[in-house]
């Protein structure tokens, strides 16, 4: 590479940051050296040989159960990064993979990079970028936690210099006053940032977890010295922790291969008082318990991976999600149009996907909201339910997270509160045979009323042929207008505004004129029609609403459907608790959360103008307070739904019209919203 001169000419070579960052750890190494390297070639390989044989067996064993319980803290460590950075990794083989990493990476140095390639190895599934990315996170989160915890073990150091010791204390105490009020302060930024936190995986409680797994990491690294150093050298535990500390972070800056040269060089420096001989002797025993016996077993694994590969239950289950659900090959997209339940099709949503399996083509739709792993209605098809359900309990323990149903049917609440979970009735589905529609039956006079009513106005209600003639840029106004005066568009469970959905609904236009004045979209599989967005504009006449729905039905029928369903109305409950508490308990004020996303008593009497079948829909949860904790993170997320990926107007498919700025402006709106 030609040297690179100033802009003004004068002939200085500018050196590269990327060279003096590689400078950095041989010049560390070097300086050490020669600043204190006499001590360490003071020592006697044959004294040292000595000392090591004299090291008892159970001390030996003490170390590696020391080790083991390191690497055990890391890899949960992993994991919780994994969660973050949603990986999409099973925790299982996350914390397998990360103590295999951290063995590779530790001993061979450089340990981003070859932490990175580890990572990629075991799990191939991550990509060599969500790999490297995860690698970073972990060692700079790592970094400032051992920073932390630094200057907390050198408070306590009884030698330390007293004006260092004062601005360590300060600055420690600073540090965790600052932490204290960010994570406890009810408003303000404090409050937006913890939110923002959240939406990218970095909560308070995965930043707790990290810090007590590096923790027992750290100590227990430096309790296997403490173990293995003879009784004649012994250094109280309170004061070898420290220097131990610094000489890790010595260690890492100078980069070698575990820190050779500059973590031994530290160590005798600040532990003057120790023989050098029996102090190296327990350095070299920790190098091969903590580093060399680890390393050997993690290269077998990278050797052959398969052998840290969590086993599979019964039913072998995958989390699909966006593309791989219609991706070439792939069978969850013909799966969805051929279910029973169309609602199936919600799984095409941000936040949500497909537990697939192709050998059994069997499936559920799931997402998670906060800490819960969330089944939304029944797994398909039904003979499979049980097979599913395992396989969806598996993956949520896991996962870290805590299992829920979510508007599941009678027969798997009844399998979910004999497995011990807690079950609340909260919503009623509306359903109807589309053959034995008749509009002429007494119980449907009001809605022969209100489509009377429609047709006075000069309403006409059509089908769209094919997604490629829906007229987007008034669709995208009306659902503007709806958002807005809702309160914003609802999400996860519930039907959301995007033409790459639409494409895959049938859609029924309400028009006066050239005028749209609604619409309405329904989910649409072999065995049933779902409706899923009813969106009438502001102005609309009276009963349009209405009839989107009856002409529906009476093409429904003309197809031979067999089932059409309203969808689910929020159960309003009767004054009592299902749980048997009083009427102001938790559950029923979840029931009544719950609810009050949806529209509460008014939706359930406009579906009850067609003279529905009711069906009760369940949430259940493994305990009381799981139940109460996944429902409310339930309506936070219908609440605040995911946003798409993409600007609308971009996910189209082919042929479809954009769909104006009103629904650009919502999307990001909701971006906005979620942090």
């Amino acid at each position: 590479m030609p040297p690179i001169t100033t802009g003004a000419g004068r002939g200085r070579i500018a050196v590269p940051r990327a060279l003096l960052r590689a400078l950095v750890p041989p010049v560390v190494t070097i300086a050490l050296l020669l600043a204190f390297g006499d001590r360490l070639m003071a020592v006697d390989p044959a004294a040292l040989r000595l000392a090591l044989g004299a090291i008892p067996a159970a001390e030996w064993l003490q170390a590696a159960a020391l080790s083991a319980l390191g690497y055990w803290a890391l890899g949960r460590f992993d994991a919780i990064a994994h969660r973050m950075i949603h990986s999409g990794v099973g925790q299982r083989l996350a914390r397998r993979a990360g103590m295999a990493s951290m063995a590779i990476s530790q001993t061979l140095g450089a340990g981003i990079l070859t932490g990175a390639a580890a990572r990629w190895r075991l799990m191939p599934g991550l990509g060599p970028g969500r790999a490297l990315i995860l690698s970073t996170l972990m060692a700079a989160v790592f970094l400032g936690i051992w920073g932390w915890l630094t200057m907390a073990a050198l408070m306590v150091h009884p030698e330390l210099d007293p004006q260092l010791s004062r601005t360590l204390r300060a600055l420690f105490w600073a540090l965790t006053v600052t932490g204290a009020v960010f994570a406890l302060w009810p408003r303000g930024i404090a409050r937006r940032l913890r939110r923002r936190l959240r939406a990218t995986g970095i909560g308070l409680r995965a930043l707790a977890g990290l810090t007590l797994y590096a923790a027992i990491d750290l100590i227990a690294a430096a309790a296997i010295i403490h173990v293995l150093l003879d009784a004649a050298a012994m250094v109280p535990f309170h004061l070898l922790l420290p220097v131990f500390l610094l000489s890790l972070g010595a260690g890492l800056l100078s980069g070698t291969p575990a820190g050779l040269g500059a973590f031994e060089l530290t160590m005798l420096t600040l532990l003057p008082a120790t023989d050098p001989t029996l102090l190296i002797a327990a350095i070299t025993g920790y190098r091969l318990v903590y580093f060399a016996l680890p390393a050997m077993a993690a290269a077998v694994a990278l050797a052959w991976p398969a052998l840290i590969r969590p086993r599979s239950g019964a039913i072998d289950l995958e989390w699909r999600r966006g593309a791989d659900l219609d991706g070439p090959g792939t069978g969850p997209g013909r799966a969805l149009s051929r279910a029973r339940m169309a609602e199936a099709h919600l799984a095409r949503q941000p936040g949500l996907g497909l537990l697939w399996s192709d050998a059994s083509g069997a499936g559920a739709v799931i997402g998670q909201a906060g800490h819960s792993l969330v089944m939304i209605r029944d797994p398909f098809p039904a003979d499979a339910a049980a097979e599913v359900a395992d396989a969806f309990a598996r993956l949520a323990r896991d996962r870290g997270l805590s299992p829920c149903h979510y508007k599941c049917g009678a027969r798997l609440a009844v399998t979910a509160r004999r497995r011990g979970h807690q079950v609340l009735l909260v919503a009623r589905e509306a359903w109807l045979d589309p053959a034995r529609y008749d509009i002429a039956t007494r119980p449907r006079r009001q809605l022969r009323r209100k489509l009377r009513q429609a047709g006075r106005d000069g309403v006409d209600f059509t089908s769209a042929a094919t997604p490629c003639a829906l007229p987007l840029p008034q669709m995208a106004r009306i659902n503007a207008a709806w958002s807005q005066a809702h309160g914003g568009e609802r999400g996860f469970s519930m039907g959301r505004f995007h033409p790459a959905l639409l494409a895959h609904q049938r859609v029924f236009l309400a028009w006066k004129g050239t005028e749209l004045q609604g619409f309405a979209s329904f989910h649409v599989s072999a065995g049933e029609w779902t409706l899923d967005l009813m969106r009438p504009s502001p102005g609309a006449a009276e009963g349009t609403a209405h009839g989107l729905i009856h002409a529906a039905l009476l093409e429904a029928r003309a197809m031979g459907v067999p089932r059409l369903s309203l969808a689910a109305a929020p159960f309003q409950g009767d004054g009592t608790d299902p749980a048997g508490a009083d009427p102001g308990s938790a559950l029923l004020r979840l029931q009544r959360r719950l609810a009050g996303r949806s529209g509460g008593m008014g939706l359930a009497r406009f579906k009850a103008m067609f003279d529905p079948a009711w069906e009760p829909l369940y949430i259940t949860a493994p305990s009381r307070w799981k139940l109460l904790r996944s429902g409310a993170e339930i309506a936070r997320a219908i609440a605040h739904p995911a946003p798409f990926l993409r600007d609308p107007g971009q996910s189209a498919p082919a042929g479809m019209q954009p769909p104006g700025r009103a629904a650009a402006r919502i999307g990001r709106r909701n971006a906005r919203e979620t942090g």
